[in-house]
């Protein structure tokens, strides 16, 4: 149980910090800032998904079980709409 907990935080530290990257290198305009915004959702729906199954290992309310589930279901959304938008942006850098 604490490996699993200390591999989830080294996975939040990790996707935090890429989550910042791609979000300042995302400001600059054409194909390659849409790819950077969805390496961005990426690595947000997994830190939302690491932190929604850390929360998970404690025994909390059927509330805060709700509310893990709402984070949990985030994360699989941001991953969702990251490979969404890596397919358009890869659909622009061939159009170009």
């Amino acid at each position: 149980m604490v490996t699993l907990t200390l591999v989830l935080i080294v996975i939040m530290i990790l996707t935090f910090c890429s989550t910042i990257y791609f979000s300042i290198v995302s400001r600059r305009k054409g194909a390659n800032a849409l790819l950077s915004r969805s390496y961005m959702n990426l690595s947000m729906g997994i830190l939302f998904a690491a932190l929604s199954i850390h929360l998970f290992t404690f025994k909390l309310p059927i509330l805060g079980k709700i509310f893990t589930t709402l984070i949990l279901l985030i994360g699989v959304i941001n991953v969702y709409y990251s490979f969404k938008m890596k397919q358009l942006a890869n659909q622009q850098m061939q159009q170009k």
